[in-house]
């Protein structure tokens, strides 16, 4: 485990692998960022996710650089999440979707636009070593993947 830099989460590396465990009431996006920016990763996969949310935000990509945002308003589990880890204009740029259920058992899955961890939430990432980069592109509307 490491809590180094500025961020106090709980973190394990071994070799290319990387696990983040989250606390309650911290925003997933900002403080895994942060852990990937404490260890050096500039680009990577993320393998999966589990762990709870409140005030989750997903959506659905409509095209030309919108987005509807799809209504959730009580705690929801991660039931799946995977993405990836690459740099656009010079930052971090973390790109996840997301599939989390409700405790009706209903599941919704989109494009994650934050959230903040109810009790724990747990991400497993794959380092990369090659350049990942995020441009703009013209016809999609989306910060579209690049290798280097």
């Amino acid at each position: 485990m490491s809590e180094g830099g500025d961020s106090k989460v709980e973190r394990m590396r071994e070799g290319d692998f990387l696990v983040v465990r989250l606390s309650d009431g911290e925003d997933l996006l900002e403080v895994l960022k942060q852990a990937l920016k404490d260890e050096g990763v500039e680009a990577g996969l993320v393998l999966g996710g589990v762990g709870m949310l409140k005030q989750p935000g997903i959506a659905f990509y409509k095209g030309g650089g919108e987005y509807d945002p799809i209504p959730l308003k009580d705690e929801v589990e991660i039931c799946a999440l995977n993405g990836n880890v690459a740099v656009a204009d010079g930052d971090i740029f973390i790109h996840l979707h997301a599939t989390l259920g409700t405790s009706s058992g209903a599941a919704f899955a989109g494009h994650m636009t934050g959230g903040k961890v109810h009790m724990t939430a747990e991400i497993a990432l794959k380092v990369v070593h090659k350049r990942m980069i995020r441009v703009f592109d013209d016809r999609t509307g989306l910060r579209t993947l690049r290798f280097e």
